[in-house]
C-alpha cells in the first residue's frame, strides 16, 4: 500500500466523469474538488491554424514521451513564449529539426521560466520575438507563416506593453510543420451548464476565492483548473 493508500485515498481508475457522476458525488460528499488540470490546448485564432500541419505542442510533447512519436519534418515554427513553447523547440532541435521560435512581445516578457529561456538561447533555435502572427498558408512542399513585425507601445491598463504591427508589411517563413503552444485550458465540457453558470469562467478556466471555492454549492477547485 502506498502512503494515498495509507492516509485513506481511495482511488477510482478509468472511470469517466460524467453529469450523473457529479451529482451523485454532490450529494454524497461534504466537498467535491476539482484539479483536472490544463490539458486542452488553446486556440492561436488565426486564420490557417486547422490545416493538418499545424498541431498543438502539448500533444506533440505528450506523444513524444510516452510514445517516442517521430517529427515529421526538419524546418518547424513554434509559436509561443512559456515552457511549453521552449519544451516543444528543444525537442524537435534534438530531433534533427531547424526551429524558429516565434513570440509577440520581447524575450523579457516570455512568461517561461528564466532558465528554461536561457538553455534555449543556447542552443540553434532561431528565436524571433516581436513577431505578430497573420496566418498560416498551404503551399505544395509545407507551409508558409505570415506576420508582422511588432512595436511595444503602453497598456493602458498597466502590464505588459502590448504588441502593435509597425507596418503592413507582410513577413514570410517557410515550413514543414508549426507547433501553437500559446496556453492551454481546462477540458470542463463534463460540467453541465447550470453548474458552469454558478461558477466564473476565464479563457476556459475555473475562477476560484481565496478558499478556493468555485461559487457553486460545495464545488472547489484548484491546481492547473
Amino acid at each position: 500500500m502506498d502512503v494515498f493508500g495509507q492516509a485513506g485515498v481511495i482511488f477510482n481508475y478509468g472511470k469517466d466523469v460524467t453529469k450523473e457522476l457529479l451529482a451523485d458525488l454532490e450529494n454524497r460528499f461534504d466537498a467535491v474538488y476539482f484539479a483536472v488540470g490544463l490539458q486542452k490546448p488553446s486556440d492561436a485564432r488565426i486564420e490557417g491554424e486547422n490545416i493538418p500541419e499545424v498541431k498543438p505542442a502539448f500533444d506533440f510533447l505528450m506523444k513524444s514521451t510516452d510514445r517516442g512519436e517521430k517529427l515529421t519534418g526538419k524546418k518547424v515554427i513554434v509559436i509561443g513564449g512559456g515552457n511549453v513553447a521552449m519544451d516543444t523547440a528543444r525537442t524537435c532541435v534534438r530531433l534533427g529539426a531547424d526551429v524558429v521560435l516565434s513570440y509577440r512581445r520581447r524575450i523579457e516578457d516570455m512568461p517561461a521560466d528564466d532558465e528554461e529561456i536561457h538553455e534555449a538561447m543556447e542552443e540553434t533555435i532561431d528565436f524571433r520575438p516581436k513577431t505578430i502572427p497573420i496566418r498560416i498558408e498551404r503551399t505544395e512542399s509545407g507551409i508558409r507563416y505570415l506576420y508582422h513585425e511588432a512595436k511595444m507601445v503602453d497598456n493602458p491598463k498597466g502590464g505588459r506593453p502590448l504588441p502593435k504591427p509597425k507596418g503592413d508589411v507582410e513577413h514570410v517563413i517557410d515550413a514543414d510543420i508549426l507547433f501553437s503552444a500559446i496556453g492551454q485550458t481546462s477540458d470542463i465540457e463534463f460540467i453541465p451548464e447550470s453548474m458552469q453558470k454558478e461558477m466564473k469562467l476565464k479563457w476556459g478556466r475555473i475562477i476560484v476565492d481565496d478558499n478556493q471555492y468555485t461559487g457553486y454549492k460545495n464545488f472547489f477547485a484548484g491546481g492547473d483548473t
